[in-house]
């Protein structure tokens, strides 16, 4: 059943069974400090454009169970602010679209976090924890990542048809488990690393080069390039 709704506010709510908002329209929608005991899904969520000022917010949210988004154009600003995702539970980001800025700011991921076929654009994750496995596939992205702590596995792999247009900025970030981390597809020209200590990062370079400009490859320890 499709709904639609003007801007709605939940706050200082706690939901003890699973909650779906599936093929809803909304002009916008805010969510602050909100306990979730079970799974939440967003599926096929729509965003009226009326009223382009009003940000779309999740702030100061706990998460316990499987939290979903699917299907998703967001074509307002998104703010996910001081967000706990607990280690029971896992996140999905799956077919998203943020079509304006979105801003990732002082969450905690103990769970596993995916992003699969997500387009970012001008998107910010800063001052992040990432206690699990985080996982970036299939991606078009505009990304910058300042000051997160990656304390396990992270994979970023890039979406080949859009690798010209791609940018991934890291500064002033920790890996804490540089032997787990990987990346594929990534134009290097536009890939930066500042501020961020690498002194135990070796990237391997596989035999299989994937086009003029950018490489398939691993980050281990050391920082020496291995063919």
């Amino acid at each position: 059943l499709e709904s639609e709704f003007n801007t709605v506010v939940f706050e200082n709510n706690i939901f003890d069974e699973d909650i779906s908002f599936k093929k809803i329209t909304f002009k916008s929608i805010k969510l602050l400090r909100c306990k979730f005991n079970r799974n939440v899904l967003f599926s096929d969520v729509e965003f009226n454009e009326e009223n382009d000022k009003e940000n779309i917010k999740f702030e100061n949210l706990k998460f316990y169970g499987i939290t979903e988004f699917s299907g998703i154009n967001f074509n307002k600003n998104v703010e996910y602010i001081g967000c706990d995702f607990e280690e029971d539970g896992s996140v999905k980001f799956i077919n998203v679209n943020f079509n304006n800025s979105s801003t990732f700011l002082r969450n905690n991921f103990k769970s596993n976090v995916e992003f699969v076929g997500v387009e970012f654009n001008n998107s910010t994750f800063e001052h992040l924890t990432f206690k699990s496995v985080v996982r970036f596939i299939d991606i078009s992205c505009m990304l910058f990542f300042f000051k997160c702590i990656f304390e396990n596995v992270l994979w970023i792999e890039k979406n080949k048809d859009h690798i010209n247009e791609e940018v991934i900025i890291f500064c002033d970030n920790i890996f804490k488990e540089p032997k787990c981390v990987k990346f594929e597809n990534l134009l290097l020209s536009k890939t930066s690393f500042l501020r961020t200590d690498v002194r135990d990062i070796i990237v391997i370079e596989k035999s299989e080069i994937a086009g003029p400009g950018f490489l398939n490859f691993f980050i281990y320890s050391n920082i020496s390039f291995i063919k």
